[in-house]
């Protein structure tokens, strides 16, 4: 009886565990099938986290760039942004761009705001003396700049011609401490589209720090290998020809890209005048660049190789900015400046009358006593820009018996104009005021003054001088001492 008692016990062992769990997971199972057939709530789907920004996904899931950009200028940052982010995916998985060119550069653009870009546009002027220049901008190569970086990179790849993502990619590249992959961005811009002119910034690049003994090899090589092309199968190709020209530029070579231009303006000239102009005109920028390069720098010689380059190439305002730079630190060139620009905007006048407008107002700035005279033919040449109607406006204030009728006709055909920055509807607002206030019309004033304020963004003793008097003369004597009051601080 023992043995039998000792098997049964030990079967009972052995499968007792086993029935036990199959018992177990049968109880489970029937709880869950219960549970689902008593059970009738559906689940809430919840999009992007919570409702609010369910609601937003399906508001902004139709609209491309341009939407993007219409509810940003209203004030929809987070809408606008929406878009933008949806429009420039970054497919870690694919190598492929994808999205929209523009929404990629302003997703860099965001990401990189206030931290100083757009400096390749700018004469290099400190690198004088024969210093290398070390990036304003520094950035580290963490996840946000290798963002940005591909968000560029997406926005070259998708449109090729969007030159403004060409230059903030080589400026992020510099900002990382790598030029020539820079150099080697814009080389290849040029290559691809022989519509595109990014000379300057090219120039403007070789006065910054970087591998020069690298660079130079790289670009002999390449220098060398155009060479055979442009005299074989590819002479007939313009982007491989300018391309060469731009390397002997590099290299310095000035000769060599002389005669490199020569043979482009004899094959290409007549079909290509502005693109021959533009390469003449890129030979005088690059000399102005190389004499940086000289221990003694000379800002005569850096003068005219800039007024050359203008010359060729008017409307071009880096070139501007560039004699306005050299002319905050020399000011012995200041007459031969004004000579050169004078020759210039007249010149200009038919053919490209917006450049010579700005002309104008440069020489308005360089002489004081014909100021007035340069502001109102600038306001001739056109009268839509908003800056040179406020400045003109001011003008004629200042003589005596002004056309008032004239003058607010300027002003409110330009008001409210999309096309205007908040500051600049500001400024015309607050100039309407003033020339309404001088009629005495004081209750159409004070409504272009209030208007001026809304758009204010901080303290300005100026407007709350006019609004003081304005109230003044429509007898509100408490909110006109409000005015002043803060006039005073």
């Amino acid at each position: 009886m023992a043995k039998p008692l000792r098997k049964l016990k030990k079967w009972l062992s052995y499968y007792g565990r086993a029935l036990w769990i199959a018992l177990v997971v049968v109880v489970v199972l029937w709880g869950a099938v219960y549970y689902a057939l008593m059970t009738n709530q559906k689940t809430e789907q919840v999009d992007f986290g919570d409702a609010r920004q369910s609601e937003l996904a399906q508001e902004v899931s139709n609209l491309g760039f341009e939407g993007g950009v219409e509810l940003l200028d209203e004030g929809e940052f987070a809408k606008g942004r929406a878009v933008m982010q949806r429009l420039a995916p970054l497919n870690l998985a694919s190598k492929t761009p994808q999205g929209n060119a523009k929404a990629h550069l302003w997703m860099a653009e965001d990401l990189l705001a206030g931290k100083g870009f757009g400096f390749l546009s700018v004469y290099p002027l400190d690198a004088s003396g024969s210093k290398h220049l070390v990036s304003p901008v520094l950035l580290d190569k963490g996840n946000l700049t290798a963002r940005c970086q591909r968000h560029l990179e997406s926005a070259v790849a998708l449109d090729p011609a969007l030159v403004d993502a060409t230059v903030l990619l080589a400026e992020v590249l510099l900002a990382q401490n790598q030029r020539n992959a820079g150099i080697a961005v814009i080389h290849q811009s040029v290559a691809e589209d022989s519509q595109i002119d990014l000379s300057i910034q090219l120039a403007n690049l070789l006065a910054y720090a970087g591998d020069n003994l690298g660079l130079e090899e790289s670009c002999w090589h390449k220098f060398a290998t155009l060479g055979r092309e442009v005299t074989g199968s590819k002479r007939g190709d313009i982007g491989v020809r300018i391309d060469y020209i731009l390397y002997a530029m590099v290299l310095e070579q000035g000769d060599l890209a002389e005669s490199a231009v020569g043979k482009f303006e004899r094959d290409f000239g007549e079909q290509n005048e502005g693109l021959v102009k533009s390469l003449k005109s890129s030979q005088w920028y690059f000399k102005a660049i190389d004499l940086l390069d000289e221990e003694n720098f000379e800002a005569s010689r850096a003068c005219e190789f800039l007024l050359k380059a203008y010359s060729l190439q008017p409307g071009r305002s880096e070139i501007v900015a560039a004699l306005k730079l050299l002319l905050e630190r020399y000011p012995e060139v200041k007459e031969r400046v004004q000579q050169g620009i004078g020759e210039v905007s007249q010149q200009l006048e038919e053919s490209n009358p917006l450049a010579a407008a700005d002309l104008h107002v440069f020489l308005a700035a360089l002489n004081p006593a014909s100021a007035e005279a340069h502001m109102i033919r600038a306001h001739d040449l056109n009268a839509e820009d908003p800056s040179l109607v406020a400045a003109w406006v001011g003008f004629q204030l200042q003589e005596d018996g002004p056309d008032f009728s004239e003058l607010e006709g300027a002003l409110v055909r330009l008001i409210g104009n999309k096309k205007l920055s908040q500051a600049e509807d500001y400024s015309l607002l607050f100039t309407l005021g003033e020339v309404r206030a001088a009629e005495g019309r004081w209750y159409e004033a004070l409504q272009a003054l209030e208007q001026a304020l809304a758009l204010s963004d901080g303290p300005n003793k100026d407007l709350h001088k006019m609004l003081g008097l304005a109230y003044d003369a429509l007898g509100q004597k408490i909110i006109a001492d409000e005015h002043r009051a803060l006039a005073a601080h």
